[in-house]
């Protein structure tokens, strides 16, 4: 219970108490001190008895309307708020695909490609891009349809994915910049500005979310079995998962004051420190959040 219910309820109660007395007790505040204690604790005893009911239910009826207001706060604050974010999940769990390669947590490539054939290629080829050529001073064109850059495919399907995901976003501003393998993919709206750097081993997205709930979202793979998620409200609400190079995975979870953490050498020992809270807490707030995770072992789908 917070302490400033504590404290406000503790004070209903001494003023209760002391209208009680100044209005019906025999025993006066002046008198009080001088009194036979026993008579003054006895009655204070009958008083509160008789008060008890309705303290109770004056208690309950706070206590439930505090939780609510703390229940409404997390959801218009947290980690899971309606926003511009959570309007983007459905092309983001998309493109945040973790899977498992050798036991391991790992961004899932080949899921972009199976998810790009789901839309219509007129559509997907259609959108113009800026891009940026030669580095910063190269100047930059508009472009449609599929063009290569240094043999690579601009309108690929990660790149295809983007432009929903900057869609949805209701990004004005977009840019692409092209060195060796490196791709580094922007926008900039309103409401969510993104940034995707990817080369053949890497993989860096960040999202902002610039007005509302204020989170931060960023997925990064530095290397072949390194990986770090971590998302963060405005509110202090925090979700984040890091695996190391060796394959531990340590996560964290904050919801107000409520801090939980576990560990695993794997996705499934880690898993199996709490399957209950996984599958109830984890996992469905990485998928509110539009972060695509292996199921668990114990999980429903995977019965």
């Amino acid at each position: 219970m917070p302490a400033n219910f504590r404290l406000r309820h503790t004070a209903t109660i001494t003023a209760a108490i002391a209208g009680a007395l100044v209005a019906g007790s025999s025993v006066s505040m002046a008198s009080t001190p001088k009194a036979d204690d026993v008579l003054f604790q006895h009655e204070v005893g009958q008083m509160l008895a008789n008060m008890d009911i309705r303290i109770g239910n004056i208690a309950l009826a706070e206590i439930e309307h505090v939780a609510a207001r703390e229940a409404e706060a997390l959801d218009r604050d947290g980690l899971l708020a309606q926003g511009t974010l959570t309007r983007t999940r459905p092309t983001l769990s998309k493109i945040a695909v973790i899977g498992l390669k050798d036991g391991r947590l790992a961004i899932n490539r080949n899921a972009w490609e199976a998810a790009a054939k789901a839309d219509e290629p007129e559509q997907a080829q259609g959108a113009a891009q800026q891009i940026q050529l030669g580095g910063a001073g190269g100047g930059a064109i508009q472009i449609r349809g599929r063009v290569q850059i240094a043999g690579m495919d601009v309108n690929d399907p990660l790149t295809r994915l983007w432009n929903e995901l900057r869609t949805q976003a209701g990004a004005g501003s977009s840019g692409t910049s092209i060195s060796g393998d490196r791709r580094t993919l922007t926008f900039d709206g309103p409401a969510l500005s993104g940034r995707l750097i990817t080369t053949s081993q890497t993989f860096n997205l960040l999202l902002i979310e610039d007005s509302g709930i204020g989170r931060t979202l960023q997925i990064s793979e530095a290397s072949p079995n390194r990986l770090r998620i971590n998302v963060l409200a405005a509110n202090g609400d925090l979700l984040t998962l890091n695996q190391r190079a060796e394959g531990e995975l340590h996560l964290m979870m904050i919801e107000g004051t409520n801090v939980r953490q576990a560990r695993g050498e794997s996705f499934i020992e880690l898993y199996l420190t709490d399957p209950k809270w996984f599958d109830e807490k984890v996992l469905p707030t990485f998928a509110g959040l539009g972060i695509t995770m292996p199921h668990g072992p114990l999980s429903e789908p995977m019965r």
